[in-house]
């Protein structure tokens, strides 16, 4: 049955203050965390939610008030969910890829991502004068979503980029070259030079390296264009990897990701992540960006390098994931 004008007019009315107050909402979240909006609701990349909200009004057909509430709430409700479902499969994973892509290659993050929508958090539902329900929702991206993500993520990567260990390091030797050397320091060289030169099969004996004081690295994006992503691919111009899925510990990539997102640098010590005395790596440029990910241009002495030299625990603290530090850029 078609509306009334008024009825129209009321619509209008009531969808235009619905607006209203989404934005209003934020603009608040963005002013404390970084808040992206996105169709009908947001992406909080901050706090790790998914925002939407819905509105409807009863049927002409409901029997009394009680039942034209109960109506209105549970349409406004199926919505909310519908508006959710379209900003949660536009959420970037990495490389570019979204929710909707991964959903359309794998059937378990399609029935995960269904799930989490179905058993979002209520924040809000009101009634209004008129008799519209409106319903505010918000959605884990953390826990049994970002699982499937990062597992089918895995499974690209394994295919695409085999996953491997970092490079061995100059100095271990093959067994070849163990002999030879070991051989003609023993027959040739003096007593002292053979200190370090490993038995054959075996390796040099290196003293470790004195270690660095930085407990964990914030990266400061502020000055380029980029745009938030579940699991970033981002490395130094040399092609380091800063940031990534395969250094990743899997406890971490699905309770918390491997970036933390912040609008300044002085945000930084209230997530934790970084540790009390972080090593600030500025990008101020990109080197290159491919398929896999981007490569940024770091301020001069800067790059992984360095970073492993100041680090109380490199190994760790990219297993960890690290602090970003954007600018909005939407």
């Amino acid at each position: 049955m078609n509306r009334t004008p008024k009825a129209r007019v009321r619509t209008g009315t009531l969808a235009s203050l619905l607006v209203f107050f989404l934005s209003v909402a934020l603009f608040s979240a963005a002013a404390a965390s970084l808040s992206e909006p996105s169709g009908q609701g947001s992406i909080d990349w901050t706090g790790g939610f998914i925002h939407a909200g819905g509105m409807a009004f009863p049927p002409e057909t409901a029997a009394n008030a009680a039942q034209a509430r109960l109506m209105a709430i549970r349409a406004a409700k199926n919505d909310a969910q519908r508006n959710l479902l379209e900003v949660t499969q536009g959420v970037r994973v990495s490389s570019g890829s979204t929710v909707r892509e991964f959903m359309a290659e794998s059937d378990k993050v399609t029935v995960t991502v269904n799930g989490v929508v179905k058993g979002a958090i209520v924040l809000e539902e009101t009634v209004t004068d008129d008799g519209a329900a409106v319903v505010r929702l918000k959605a884990p991206i953390w826990g049994n979503m970002a699982e499937a993500l990062y597992d089918h993520l895995s499974g690209r990567k394994s295919r695409r980029y085999p996953l491997r260990d970092e490079k061995t390091e100059p100095g271990e030797w093959p067994l070849l070259r163990d002999l030879v050397r070991h051989a003609l320091l023993r027959l040739v060289g003096p007593a002292t030079a053979r200190a370090d030169v490993p038995p054959p099969g075996g390796t040099p004996v290196r003293p470790e390296p004195l270690p660095g004081t930085k407990t964990g690295i914030v990266l400061d994006l502020s000055d380029i264009m980029v745009k938030p992503e579940l699991y970033p691919e981002i490395s130094d111009q040399s092609g380091q990897p800063i940031v990534s899925p395969r250094l990743l510990d899997r406890q971490v990539a699905v309770s918390r990701g491997g970036v933390s997102y912040i609008h300044n640098i002085g945000d930084a010590a209230n997530l934790g992540r970084s540790g009390d005395d972080p090593l600030v790596m500025k990008a101020v440029n990109f080197a290159a960006g491919t398929e896999a990910g981007i490569k940024v241009q770091l301020a001069d002495g800067m790059g992984m390098e360095t970073a492993r030299k100041a680090l109380k625990d490199p190994t760790q603290v990219l297993k960890s994931g690290i602090t970003v530090a954007y600018r909005v850029t939407w």
